[in-house]
């Protein structure tokens, strides 16, 4: 599903594979694998991949909606979620439409065993997040630290960073970017 819209997306681009695999800086042979669905990209190549596209990485998911909001109360069961496929994060979107707003607010949940991958994450902005349940181990730079209920944390996201869950239970986190990512 993911790899079939982002051929369509290229393709009303009037992009070739190459000429993305040359914007993103991935290879020819991983665009194509993503868009045949052989290979799951990353969170970070898809927000790369999609920024080239110029479209909301949130269309991706299933459950999107791109109606614009300004100011809404969002009922539970009403909330937008996003399933990243592979990874068992699982978002939960607790604002609409982050890409008309400053920052994007949303509630993770990571499995027993899982992580943001082997690669650090680098980007531009700040992150902030509250442990609900769980234990996260959070890596930034050379830094780890092991958060568990209730403990906070916040960092600028051009620190190389990456997240996994070194518990026994899932983790519920609620994390704020700023500029949106999804």
């Amino acid at each position: 599903m993911i790899g079939s819209k982002l051929r369509q997306s290229r393709q009303a681009k009037k992009l070739t594979i190459a000429q993305l695999a040359q914007n993103t800086g991935f290879s020819i042979s991983y665009i194509s694998s993503v868009e045949r669905e052989h290979v799951n990209p990353s969170l970070s190549a898809l927000i790369k991949i999609t920024s080239i596209l110029e479209v909301d990485p949130g269309f991706l998911f299933d459950g999107y909606s791109n109606r614009n909001h300004i100011n809404q109360a969002i009922k539970a069961n009403d909330r937008l979620r996003l399933v990243y496929p592979n990874s068992g994060f699982n978002y939960e979107l607790l604002s609409r439409n982050p890409t008309t707003r400053k920052v994007e607010f949303l509630r993770l949940s990571i499995p027993v065993g899982a992580s943001s991958g082997v690669e650090p994450l680098i980007h531009e902005g700040e992150e902030y997040g509250l442990v609900l349940k769980g234990t996260l181990e959070l890596t930034i730079g050379s830094e780890v630290y092991v958060l568990e209920e209730n403990d906070s944390f916040s960092f600028l996201s051009t620190a190389p960073h990456r997240i996994r869950n070194v518990g026994d239970v899932a983790i519920e986190v609620v994390w704020v970017l700023t500029p949106p990512r999804l």
